[in-house]
């Protein structure tokens, strides 16, 4: 029994060496359950940004954050959210949906982010 405790665990280790750890991944789960996130970075990488884990408005220009975003995560099955081009959320925005995430943003929206806003609700976007 020991000895195939043994051979299972050494064929384990062997499997992470092999495949390693997906930091993506790994940075995504860094945005706690429940909580939405913005990340400088695509594959949720560079400098994290909270936004949030209730309702309200947030600029981003007062956080450091702003035109930063390349990647998101609404980790929220309870909160629609939405960022905008512009501050008090004005100008284009986009519709973060509850339990989404976006390893990349678009090429027109990269870098865009300036304000956000946390829905009441899920039923939003």
């Amino acid at each position: 029994m020991v000895k195939d405790l043994k051979a299972i665990i050494a064929l384990l280790a062997t499997l992470i060496l092999l495949v390693g750890v997906n930091p993506a991944w790994a940075a995504y789960t860094d945005c706690n359950s429940s909580n939405i996130c913005m990340w400088a970075n695509i594959d949720f990488t560079g400098t994290r940004q909270f936004i949030g884990n209730s309702p309200g408005e947030r600029n981003l220009t007062s956080t450091g954050f702003n035109d930063v975003a390349s990647s998101w995560a609404n980790r929220s099955f309870f909160y629609d959210s939405e960022w905008w081009y512009d501050i008090n959320q004005s100008g284009w925005s986009s519709c973060m949906d509850s339990g989404t995430r976006l390893n990349a943003m678009s090429v027109f929206d990269d870098n865009e982010a300036s304000s956000t806003k946390i829905y009441t609700s899920n039923e939003v976007c």
